[in-house]
């Protein structure tokens, strides 16, 4: 995959419960082209590695990508409104999966 197809501010697995991987962009042009879930499937591998029995990732209600993330079997836990600042809030669906 060109390196240009994807962007990350992070790329190590988060000390968090569960741990979670943060920033995660996928550039239009590699979608539907297998990018979003060698990614997904990386992730899966790093959290089996450290010995983890869950994944979650905060999603925009409005993301398209909730249907990618349900066809990879995330479920919806809950959701949260984080502020971020200026008037500007994080609307978000909390999804995990079991692995």
């Amino acid at each position: 995959m060109p390196s240009d197809l994807l962007h990350t501010k992070s790329t190590r697995l988060k000390r968090a419960t569960p741990p979670s991987y943060t920033n995660f962009i996928a550039h239009q042009r590699s979608k539907k082209n297998g990018a979003g879930t060698a990614l997904i499937n990386a992730v899966i591998k790093a959290a089996r590695a450290a010995k983890q029995h869950t994944i979650q990732l905060n999603v925009n209600k409005k993301n398209n990508a909730i249907g990618f993330y349900q066809r990879h079997h995330f479920q919806v836990s809950y959701e949260v409104v984080i502020d971020i600042g200026q008037g500007f809030v994080m609307d978000d669906f909390v999804m995990q999966k079991q692995l």
